[in-house]
């Protein structure tokens, strides 16, 4: 018996990282970076993300953003980066008979350190003619606060009294695009966003021997907010696209401030996957594990894009997230735990 037990663990510690890995179908891979400023916050950031779009219009997508400064430093760039937040996108554009343009059901599951962000939704979009086209999009954004961060203790008549701190908060996003593209080298894109939202469940804030319940706000103490983007896009080639938008966005709840929040980055496509005329000819995957601690007993995720470049070279993004709840295996109270960008 003692010797079944020692050829146990190691196995259990084998299944338990074993990664899988599942073509995701001949398309294009596109690598995207991109920079952000806000200029009144003075905080800079960045977004990296894989996007995966295969021959039958399915369309996959990783990403992961982090801060900079510390979180209260401003104007510091590339350093002491924190935070982090990442993302699965998952889309797929179904055309529409005789011309009526096409919808575009998606799903965005976000992660980060305190949260996680379940976002259905559904997008149309009509071209006019070969310059203009136009698109409306609603989103439901439900944000499910974890376990750590969703409850407090308070001392009420001598006795500590656990209560609910924080609420998760659900959010309707009606997004409106118009764009051309009859210049050559340029394409212009118009972006309009409100939303409206709500806590989905009650919490309580404890002040001076009494809790009240928390009351939602979203921006200049209203339920409701707006964002509008410019964006240009250069064509520098079939291959490499960069981009510069400015936006204008709220700066905090309680007033009406306003402020600019800047965009740069680049799009690069890695051509048509095995393709001849590619730069690359290469291939594509999913890749995913599951991870279990055997003295922790905490399970975690671990799933991204890997493209492989035929022996070329390789790039690969991923999400890693853990149960906040021991032996839980189901994606019940999932926070993030870190990301990676890797490449050789």
């Amino acid at each position: 018996m003692s010797n079944f037990k020692l050829k146990k663990i190691p196995l259990l510690m084998f299944l338990s990282t074993f990664p899988i890995y599942s073509f995701a179908g001949s398309g294009q891979t596109v690598f995207q970076y991109e920079h952000n400023w806000k200029s009144m916050d003075r905080i800079h950031g960045d977004t990296i993300k894989l996007i995966h779009k295969t021959d039958n219009n399915w369309q996959y997508e990783f990403k992961f953003g982090v801060t900079e400064g510390g979180g209260n430093k401003r104007d510091v760039l590339y350093d002491d980066m924190h935070g982090g937040s990442g993302g699965v996108v998952i889309q797929k554009n179904i055309t529409l008979d005789n011309g009526w343009g096409s919808i575009i059901p998606a799903l965005e599951l976000g992660f980060s350190k305190d949260l996680v962000l379940y976002q259905p939704g559904l997008k149309y979009s009509y071209k006019f003619n070969s310059d203009w086209s136009s698109s409306i999009r609603y989103r439901y954004e439900w944000k499910k606060i974890s376990q750590a961060e969703r409850y407090k203790t308070a001392k009420v008549s001598g006795q500590q009294v656990k209560y609910k701190a924080t609420s998760n908060s659900g959010r309707h996003r009606f997004d409106w695009a118009l764009n051309y593209s009859g210049f050559k080298a340029f394409n212009l894109a118009y972006t309009f966003n409100y939303y409206l939202g709500d806590f989905t469940n009650n919490s309580y804030k404890f002040s001076k021997g009494t809790f009240e319940k928390n009351k939602y706000i979203a921006y200049n103490n209203k339920k409701n907010d707006y964002e509008q983007e410019f964006k240009i896009t250069y064509n520098y080639s079939k291959l490499l696209r960069p981009y510069f938008s400015i936006s204008d966005v709220s700066k905090n709840k309680t007033t009406d401030t306003r402020q600019a929040k800047f965009k740069v980055g680049f799009n690069y496509a890695f051509g048509q996957s095995n393709s001849k005329d590619s730069n690359f000819s290469y291939k594509t995957y999913f890749k995913y594990a599951h991870h279990y601690g055997l003295s922790s007993h905490y399970h975690g995720d671990s799933f991204g894009l890997y493209a492989d470049f035929d022996k070329k070279g390789y790039i690969g993004l991923s999400l890693n997230t853990y149960n906040q709840i021991k032996n839980r295996i189901l994606f019940d109270d999932l926070v993030s735990s870190h990301y990676q960008i890797y490449g050789g």
